[in-house]
């Protein structure tokens, strides 16, 4: 039944949350300046900002998977 999904506020934002998710995960796997890091450095601010997001971002997908039932109209 798609319709339970197409309606629900809280899919909306999960397909949003996983599609910015990806973008992320694809800027940290393209960009090669995040991974050039020497033993014993620090991790660039840009990679540190895009790590912290991506871990926001992924738990914004669960959370908004776990609560389709309880926000909206889904079952």
């Amino acid at each position: 039944m798609p319709g339970q999904y197409t309606a629900n506020i809280m899919f909306l934002w999960k397909f949003i949350l996983v599609v910015l998710a990806g973008f992320n995960d694809l800027y940290l796997m393209l960009c090669p300046a995040s991974w050039a890091v020497g033993a014993g450095d620090d991790a660039p601010p840009n990679a540190k900002i895009f790590a912290a997001s991506g871990i926001l971002l992924w738990l914004g997908v669960l959370f908004s998977g776990h609560m389709l039932p309880f926000i909206g109209n889904a079952f």
